[in-house]
Parts: C-alpha cells; sequence; structure tokens
C-alpha cells in the first residue's frame, strides 16, 4: 500500500480490496451468511408431528458496496467489470475475489497504526447491478454510486484468532 492510500484508510474503518486493487468504498452492506432451512420426513409417521427441519445449501450473497463519484477512474474499471461478466456470464476469469478488511485504529508512540481485526473474502464475486443516485439541481451533493455483487462463498478470518 502507497503512502497516499495509507492516509486514505486513515479516515474509514475499512478497506475494500477488488482482484489486486484497492478501491475506496464508503458504504459496505450484505455481509450475510445465511443457509436454507430443508424439511423431511424421519419415518412413515412423521406427518403427525411435522417435518424435521435441517440445514440446507448455503444462499448466495448479495454484496453492495457505495461510493461517492469523485475519481471516474474507479467508475470506469467497475463499469468496464460488470460489461465483461454481462458479454459472457460463465467466463470464470471474468469473476474476482473481493476482500473487505475491518480495522481497529490504535496509536502507537503517536503514530496512528491500522490492525487489521477482520476479514470478509467473497469468493468468484460476479457484478449484477451498477446504477447511481438522482441528479437533484436544487441539492449540492455528491453523486453516489452503487455496486452489486453476486457472490457464491463468504469467508470470515479474523486477526488475531478469538480464544
Amino acid at each position: 500500500m502507497t503512502e497516499t492510500e495509507d492516509k486514505r484508510f486513515l479516515y474509514s474503518n475499512f478497506q475494500v480490496t477488488v482482484g489486486e486493487s484497492t478501491v475506496g468504498f464508503s458504504e459496505v452492506s450484505g455481509l450475510c451468511i445465511e443457509y436454507e432451512a430443508v424439511g423431511y420426513y424421519r419415518d412413515g409417521l412423521s406427518f403427525v408431528s411435522g417435518p424435521a427441519l435441517i440445514i440446507g445449501k448455503m444462499k448466495p450473497v448479495n454484496l453492495v458496496l457505495k461510493k461517492g463519484l469523485t475519481e471516474m477512474k474507479d467508475y470506469y474499471h467497475l463499469e468496464q467489470w460488470i460489461n465483461k461478466c454481462g458479454e459472457d456470464p460463465f467466463d470464470k476469469l471474468a469473476r474476482r475475489d473481493v476482500t473487505i478488511m475491518g480495522f481497529n485504529k490504535k496509536k502507537e508512540n503517536g503514530v496512528l497504526k491500522l490492525n487489521e481485526q477482520i476479514s470478509w473474502k467473497a469468493l468468484a464475486a460476479m457484478p449484477v447491478k451498477l446504477s447511481v443516485s438522482s441528479f437533484d439541481a436544487l441539492k449540492n451533493e455528491v453523486v453516489i454510486a452503487s455496486f452489486e455483487l453476486l457472490v457464491a462463498k463468504l469467508i470470515v478470518t479474523y486477526e488475531p484468532k478469538p480464544q
């Protein structure tokens, strides 16, 4: 991470890496691990007591990343990625891993340092939606781009591991 990027992340509590590049997002939502509930009958008389429930397949994750449109370079790369996936949804090379790292800020010897506490790794993420907030001539606001990803699997890691 360069010194400029390092200063940029001192003002946030998380960092997002898409593929190999670090992109500054203002909001991340949808970090959720959820399984389907499956009902099954144990024996021929189970209809009396009803089906037993077990955990089924993991549901896909809808990860939403939001950022202000201050640098068009980031928006351009996100737009190129969603268009590439739209042209060939079966292209496994178009899918990218996305890592969200949560930080804890600590001051050591008068210097503010970021210590990684937790990270979420979205494996083989595929963009499904890219939208921007409405333009209003009566308001003086930054336009927010919203980028939605479909993720097959979400892995959570902790640094250091909880005891």
